[in-house]
């Protein structure tokens, strides 16, 4: 293996040993998630590699995560793409996070829920700017975004054997409202847009019967 070597402080460092960010850690679990779709992992296979993906601090530790399943050499070659610059982030990991009340809701929000709940309450925020990006990442996780009635929302979740749903109901568009847009990946997770928090006998219609509008 060829080790890349870089200069930090006026000191060698090889690839391995250079701090992993978030865009690492993304591509990993996707790594991951290919390779359970290919029968390469089992489900607590890739709970477990998942749960240290996120945990690792060094692109070496993620490597050594993919090594075995031909993609290990990727995860070091990825690049964050140029968009948005990310204001704001929400994560959870085996946990509960969620934002509600007064925010101030620009750019790029990320949110981040691995085997987790988080929960994005936009009916109280300050939207700024004519367009929020969303970026999901859900792994066996779940994800809500409640929005207020007659935004633009722009669905564009890439589904691998999860469930992605818009379940506001029928409305008008707002003239001049700003556009939500939702992207990312959910891997046997759930993503929701509502518009008001759902009881258990509907969640149950929209589950079980296949309704999805209020």
């Amino acid at each position: 293996m060829q080790l890349v070597e870089a200069k930090v402080g006026g000191m060698s460092v090889s690839d391995d040993d250079l701090r992993a960010g978030d865009a690492d850690r993304e591509r990993a679990v996707d790594v991951l998630r290919q390779a359970t779709v290919e029968g390469k992992l089992t489900m607590e296979e890739f709970a477990a590699r998942t749960d240290t993906a996120m945990a690792s601090r060094t692109r070496g530790e993620l490597a050594k995560l993919t090594a075995d399943l031909g993609g290990g050499s990727a995860v070091r070659s990825w690049q964050l793409p140029q968009a948005g610059n990310v204001t704001s982030r929400i994560s959870a990991v085996m946990g509960e996070n969620h934002r509600f009340g007064r925010w101030r809701a620009e750019g790029r929000l990320d949110v981040k829920s691995v085997m987790g709940s988080c929960k994005i309450d936009l009916r109280s925020a300050e939207i700024v700017g004519p367009m929020l990006d969303i970026h999901v990442s859900c792994v066996m996780g779940e994800t809500k975004i409640y929005v207020p009635r007659g935004l633009d929302i722009r669905f564009e979740l890439k589904n691998v054997m999860g469930s992605c749903k818009d379940i506001r109901g029928n409305f008008d568009i707002l003239p001049g409202a700003p556009v939500i847009r939702v992207s990312g990946t959910c891997v046997m997770g759930n993503v929701e847009v509502l518009s008001r928090e759902i009881g258990k006998l509907e969640e149950w219609r929209h589950k079980f019967l296949g309704d999805e509008r209020e």
